[in-house]
């Protein structure tokens, strides 16, 4: 469930300056959370049992007591701000 939208967020532990801009935060119920290594994944929607659709590029995560809260970035942020293609299927 996304919680708040173009956000600042300072990813303290990567150090004193590390920030991720512009991010969408969402929260998640369950015991499992993204950790290092799954930045740059794809943050996507289910549609149906077939169909996924893209929402977005992880960027970082806090696992919490009961939650996991994760920010990434918008996918139409990347597709306007970066150069490459956006997949889609028909």
């Amino acid at each position: 469930m996304v919680v708040g939208t173009n956000l600042n967020v300072l990813y303290a532990p990567d150090g004193p300056n590390v920030w991720a801009r512009h991010v969408v935060q969402a929260q998640s119920g369950g015991n499992t959370c993204p950790t290092h290594g799954d930045s740059g994944g794809p943050v996507y929607r289910k549609m149906s049992s077939t169909r996924v659709a893209a929402v977005g590029i992880f960027s970082g995560s806090l696992p919490e007591i009961i939650a996991c809260s994760v920010w990434f970035t918008d996918i139409w942020d990347a597709y306007y701000g970066l150069p490459g293609y956006l997949k889609v299927a028909s």
